[in-house]
């Protein structure tokens, strides 16, 4: 049986066609090929705060309570009782605490176990696993932020749009993500897309839950989402709506890490179909020192053991 590394470095390994046309494909594109430092600076959790405010979108922003690099001087007893530590440089490394029960690992927490946890997240390396380019770069802190509450004091609904060249085309809705979880797509006019969409290969997505009703104030989070997403030809947009106030989840460039497998297949060829590549000379890096570096990280990223899962 082969290892989950052997099953990505496979994937990895698979030479993409002349003509990305499905959206994994082109997917694996844009990890492959884009250099655009406007990734890095968007998929940054810290940095992407400023560039959120330098565009006109402060109000989106959650309560941060504390940004170190030091996890043991995070100031736990000024703390409130429900807050969220992550990192910045990283995906799912996410401690989400409830009066002193972490709802991520359903168990209690102490603040030695966070701070051990935090310094887990700050070693590693997150881009090697995966190849993500765009998480290369980034510095790695760790932040402390408000916790979000939707209905009965649990983390609210994700609305994860996918848009393309600044138009919203699909939304992902995630519901009970630390409880009765469910995933579900729709178009703008709210019509479920009977898809999964799973995050390893091999596997499939959740299937879809029925009675996903439209939330109030939908248009409002759209609108919001494409102008968020203007800069680029694709990216997916995370909000939240909590009480008619939205608010900025992240800017998601590789979904699934370019791994997961979309079912049925046709879907992959529908969304692929929603997406122009841009040209790869407007977003390659050909100079020597990039070159130089691509070599460096390659072979790091092959022969660096990694635990993907």
């Amino acid at each position: 049986m082969k290892t989950s590394r052997e099953i990505v470095q496979a994937l990895y390994n698979q030479k993409l066609p002349r003509d990305p046309r499905t959206f994994t494909e082109k997917l694996r594109w844009k990890m492959k090929y884009d250099r655009r430092p406007i990734l890095t600076l968007t998929a940054d959790k810290f940095g992407v705060m400023d560039y959120l405010r330098q565009n006109g979108f402060g109000n989106l922003l959650k309560k941060l309570y504390f940004v170190t690099d030091k996890p043991g001087q995070i100031p736990f007893d000024d703390l409130p009782g429900r807050y969220i530590i992550k990192s910045s440089h990283s995906s799912g490394d996410i401690i989400i605490m409830d009066n002193g029960f972490d709802l991520v690992t359903k168990a209690p927490l102490v603040r030695e176990d966070q701070i051990a946890k935090c310094s887990k997240f700050l070693r590693r390396r997150h881009w090697n696993e995966l190849n993500e380019w765009a998480y290369r770069g980034i510095k790695p802190v760790i932040l402390v932020e408000e916790f979000l509450s939707g209905e009965e004091g649990l983390p609210p609904v994700d609305f994860k749009f996918l848009c393309f060249d600044g138009k919203a085309e699909i939304v992902e809705v995630i519901e009970g993500r630390y409880g009765e979880y469910s995933d579900n797509y729709f178009d703008m006019d709210w019509n479920p897309l009977r898809f999964t969409w799973s995050d390893w290969p091999g596997e499939r997505g959740c299937p879809p839950k029925d009675g996903i009703q439209k939330p109030p104030g939908f248009g409002e989070m759209v609108r919001v989402a494409e102008e968020l997403s203007r800069p680029f030809d694709f990216v997916r947009v995370d909000l939240y709506n909590v009480s008619g106030r939205i608010y900025f989840g992240e800017f998601t460039h590789y979904p699934s890490g370019g791994i997961g497998e979309i079912e049925p297949r046709s879907f992959d060829d529908y969304i692929g179909s929603l997406w122009t590549l841009p040209d790869i000379k407007t977003v390659r890096d050909n100079s020597f020192s990039s070159f130089i570096k691509e070599a460096y990280y390659n072979l790091r990223h092959n022969y660096k053991l990694v635990r993907y899962k």
